[in-house]
């Protein structure tokens, strides 16, 4: 496949750049056509999402068991609040 260079002052690509996204999407395709669908959904989809997932649950994890020990740091300050609290998280724990 043969691309012209022309040149046309209004075009905001410049001629390279053309060439060299034409010629990615041309490799792109070809390389998906021969790689077979579930090696896509198996091999790459699914493995990246769990992935994402699993950081996800991780972070939540992390952020609650951070907000846990804010509120047993201010139990022991003397509110009564916060020892109501955190006795009850106690006994959640037990």
């Amino acid at each position: 496949m043969l691309i012209q260079k022309t040149h046309n002052p209004k075009a905001s690509v410049s001629p390279v750049t053309t060439i060299s996204m034409s010629s990615l999407v041309l490799f792109l395709r070809e390389v998906l056509r021969e790689v077979p669908g579930w090696l896509l959904w198996f091999g790459v989809f699914l493995p990246v999402t769990l992935l994402l997932i699993q950081i996800m649950v991780y972070l939540n994890w992390k952020l609650k068991e951070g907000n846990l020990t804010c509120l047993l740091y201010l139990s022991k300050n003397g509110s009564r609040y916060f020892q109501n609290i955190s006795l009850w998280l106690k006994r959640l724990r037990n």
